[in-house]
């Protein structure tokens, strides 16, 4: 093969040739593939013949197993494409977005879901867990950078920075048989802008005028 397929694989295709890939899914999650580029290019894949539209195939009856395609570049010139693996929303590849403010959850057949928020500027990140029981069988793990909080902890407050990723793993060991409403909220303080003391414009320094010279004639 030429190129693995990952979750984002980009490679170039000369113009009327054929690239070999190879989709090994170490994660069986994925439910389907999408391959984009310019121009017209079809994708021979197991067995079938998908022409693109607009640029795009999407392969939804995808297999569950190590399988090689082929991406045929019909155009007149080189193209550049790129073949990106589709997971499921809420799974480690696809983490859900993290909502401000409240966040509903049924537990019932819940065994783990993956979340992630991006700091908007510098501020607090704020998580407050409003109604549990001992024996829910829930636990998170957040990452902020090299710092993991794991545990049950009902209130937490993590000092982010613009751009900082934090990313979340909700886990039940057991799936509940019915249905149980779980309520996580979160907040985003932002930090209080800094005054910046500026020091007060330099005057121009007075010139001295240089007194005239007397001319003395005797």
């Amino acid at each position: 093969y030429r190129t693995k397929v990952d979750k984002d694989t980009t490679f170039k295709v000369a113009a009327g040739q054929t690239w070999r890939l190879m989709q090994d899914l170490e994660d069986p999650t994925a439910e389907a593939m999408t391959i984009t580029g310019a121009g017209d290019f079809t994708v021979l894949y197991n067995g079938k013949t998908y022409v693109s539209a607009d640029g795009k195939v999407q392969i939804d009856e995808l297999l569950k197993e190590r399988v090689f395609f082929q991406v045929v570049n019909n155009s007149d010139a080189e193209q550049t494409y790129k073949a990106a693996l589709i997971y499921p929303l809420g799974t480690q590849k696809n983490p859900e977005p993290i909502p401000m403010g409240s966040l509903q959850l049924d537990l019932k057949n819940l065994t783990e879901r993956y979340y992630t928020w991006t700091a908007p500027s510098d501020g607090t990140f704020k998580l407050n867990i409003a109604n549990t029981y001992a024996y829910y069988p829930w636990v998170y793990e957040i990452q902020h950078g090299e710092t993991t909080y794991t545990g049950r902890k009902l209130t937490l407050s993590i000092t982010v920075a613009a751009g900082d990723v934090i990313t979340m793993k909700l886990t039940c060991s057991r799936a509940l048989t019915s249905t149980t409403m779980f309520a996580m909220n979160f907040d985003f303080t932002e930090a209080p802008a800094t005054l910046s003391l500026m020091a007060p414009a330099k005057l121009e320094e007075e010139q001295e005028v240089p007194e005239a010279s007397e001319s003395v004639t005797e």
